[in-house]
């Protein structure tokens, strides 16, 4: 029992590769041919065939979409996950790996990691080695040689090599995209926009390029599975926090003063500063300021695996700094916390009803913070939702990624 179809001989090839028994039209009067087979109806042929063909399809689809995948050369400092200040990347190369075709990785230096098999990492300069000649002739080196292996190259914060090597990449019709995003200008970066196909940057207020250059904002890339919602309704106070490096330029004393002279915004706030001093005269000035408060309290140092604990606890963020959109920013909102910062950065994440949350005052930080303090528990919930939604939206890892590989399709 298997079908027997009637068809023309172009299709009867593909027709007995799906287990059908096929005879021409000159020979369908005979008798033994149809007796030895049971002849199958025309909607039960369909019916068998069509998921086939579907299948097949979706099949053939899926190869092709892996096929054009980009594959992509990544040049950074150092891949290493015990490095504090890099480490998170080696989780932005592994889910990179599932949006890219493959991925080859030069970094300056190479610690420990676990990647998938389909990222290969070398080292750009020899264990124990400070020698940039090597460097340079490893580079490039490498580059010629793994050169049918990618089809761009993806530079992560160093402008020099965009300079040093790509013209290398351009001549060979690799598309070159540098990420850039510090407030410290770089006397490199008019050149580098010059040979680069495309400058990206967390968001346009982090990029101190020429002005008016397109520079294209990926967004910050933070991973969001980290972070989570907390029910915080349960506070009896309400939880200000001030994350990161103690310094003048951040604003910290300020903040301190504003909470004194507020009264603690009536005793029903208290306020956590978490982060080291970087200056020793700035430290021992905060330290006085603090000391008879009970409601004020000063973390100096705190692991980065355990900041999303900390982060699940407080309610409002407080940041002063007037640069770009600081990475705790956005790993705060993920938390669900809501945020009265200084930076314009963020303007391009709230709408437009919530551009209160950008205070760059003292006069606009207070009447901000007050303004949540004024809100119901469950108004503050609903906030916290949709910060965290709208920091995913714009700031995920996963999204900044395919931003990205769009400029290299």
């Amino acid at each position: 029992g298997v079908p027997v179809v009637m068809t023309d001989t172009g299709c009867a090839p593909w027709l007995k590769a799906q287990g059908c028994a096929v005879i021409s039209e000159e020979s369908h009067h005979d008798a033994d041919a149809i007796e030895c087979a049971m002849v199958m109806p025309m909607n039960r042929l369909q019916a068998s065939l069509v998921p086939t063909i579907a299948d097949s399809a979706k099949a053939q689809m899926a190869s092709w979409q892996e096929v054009l995948k980009p594959r992509l050369l990544v040049v950074m400092q150092a891949v290493d996950l015990d490095d504090r200040l890099v480490g998170y990347f080696v989780e932005w190369l592994s889910k990179a790996a599932t949006i890219f075709g493959s991925l080859s990785v030069f970094a300056l230096r190479v610690g420990r990691y676990e990647l998938p098999p389909s990222v290969s990492v070398s080292a750009l300069r020899p264990k124990d080695s400070r020698s940039k000649l090597i460097t340079l002739w490893r580079l490039f080196t490498l580059s010629w040689q793994q050169r049918h292996r990618y089809d761009g190259v993806f530079l992560r914060g160093d402008a020099i090599y965009v300079v040093v090597a790509g013209w290398f990449w351009r001549m060979l019709g690799k598309k070159v995209v540098l990420w850039y995003a510090h407030y410290k200008p770089n006397i490199l970066l008019p050149m580098a926009e010059h040979i680069a196909t495309a400058v990206t940057t967390s968001v346009p207020e982090a990029y101190p390029g020429r002005s008016g250059y397109a520079v294209k904002g990926l967004g910050q890339g933070i991973d969001e599975s980290r972070f989570s919602l907390s029910d915080k309704k349960k506070n009896e106070k309400i939880r200000l926090l001030v994350l990161g490096r103690v310094q003048p330029i951040k604003g910290v004393k300020e903040i301190i003063n504003e909470f004194i002279n507020e009264g603690a915004y009536g005793a029903k706030t208290e306020l956590t500063i978490v982060g080291p001093a970087l200056d020793e005269a700035y430290e021992i000035e905060i330290d006085a300021l603090i000391a008879p408060r009970q409601d004020i309290r000063w973390i100096k140092g705190l692991p980065y695996d355990e900041i999303p604990a900390l982060l699940a606890e407080q309610d409002i963020l407080v940041n002063a700094y007037p640069g770009s959109l600081d990475k705790v920013i956005v790993e705060s909102m993920m938390s669900g916390m809501i945020p009265v910062v200084a930076t314009r950065g963020l303007i391009h994440t709230v709408p437009q009803e919530w551009r209160w949350m950008v205070a760059e005052t003292a006069d606009e930080r207070i009447r901000a913070i007050r303004k949540i303090l004024s809100l119901a528990p469950e108004e503050r919930a609903r906030y916290a939702e949709r910060v965290r939604e709208l920091a995913i939206r714009d700031h995920s890892m996963t999204g900044q990624i395919k931003r990205l590989a769009k400029l290299f399709s």
